[in-house]
């Protein structure tokens, strides 16, 4: 595959080597929602294993997020 991926924060046209699967899913430009499956469109940040949180800084709040095939089984 080769695509050029900004939205990752880097630059590449070779493809996607070196992304995790965790940040490739969690691109921007893909709506993102709460585990209750509420859609959420606030400021996130990225944590150290490459979940998506929401606010711009981690905080006792921030939450996970998640995309719609990946919320729980209930939620969808």
């Amino acid at each position: 595959m080769h695509v050029q991926n900004q939205s990752l924060g880097r630059k590449s046209t070779a493809g996607l080597q070196g992304f995790t699967e965790q940040e490739i899913r969690m691109a921007k430009g893909v709506k993102h929602f709460l585990r209750n499956g509420k859609e959420y469109t606030g400021p996130t940040h990225k944590m150290k294993d490459g979940t998506l949180h929401t606010g711009a800084k981690h905080t006792s709040s921030s939450r996970k997020l998640y995309h719609k095939d990946d919320l729980p089984k209930t939620k969808k």
